[in-house]
């Protein structure tokens, strides 16, 4: 996964979260906010860990899910081109 589309995956979503948010009820613009934080981003950020060799295994999804390695390898994530 190269950054550019690391950041893509991240950002698109939101967007469509403030387009949802404008045309539906707030409280499903919540739900779906929160869906966002704790499904979407530890699964997207445990594939780009995964493809970066720093995380292996079903072990460490937990960590992901629980947004350790989020902040552990920030660099990692944000900066560091494949």
């Amino acid at each position: 996964m190269k950054l550019l589309s690391y950041y893509l995956q991240i950002v698109l979503p939101i967007g469509i979260l403030i387009w949802l948010a404008q045309i539906n009820s707030p409280n499903l613009f919540v739900i779906n906010l929160l869906a966002y934080i704790l499904i979407y981003r530890p699964i997207v950020d445990y594939l780009r860990l995964s493809q970066l060799g720093l995380i292996k295994g079903k072990k460490d999804l937990l960590f992901v899910f629980l947004h350790y390695y989020q902040f552990k390898y920030f660099y990692e994530l944000y900066f560091k081109a494949n």
